[in-house]
């Protein structure tokens, strides 16, 4: 995997409430997008989300995919999910 978007020692480390703050989207859309699958977000000891590094880009992608009009069911897939964001990762960083 490429450094870039890799988890290292300076990695953030944001809450629901700031990702939502800073991307726009309201908490329950960030929690919808885990229940329906769409996204994967880890969480700490107290079972809260916590968004890293590499949750953010993936949370870019889905909002370029939203904006260009694809649906969120066609990214449900795992395998489809990690090809269509490193392919965005890999041409738009």
């Amino acid at each position: 995997m490429d450094d870039r978007f890799g988890s290292t020692s300076d990695d953030i480390c944001l809450s629901i409430s700031k990702v939502s703050e800073l991307r726009g989207i309201t908490p329950s859309n960030l929690r919808s997008f885990e229940e329906e699958g769409i996204l994967e977000v880890p969480r700490n000891g107290a079972d809260h989300r916590i968004y890293h590094r590499e949750e953010m880009l993936d949370l870019l992608g889905l909002m370029y995919l939203k904006k260009s009009g694809m649906e969120f069911k066609k990214v449900k897939s795992p395998e489809r999910r990690f090809t269509t964001f490193r392919c965005m990762r890999w041409y738009s960083f």
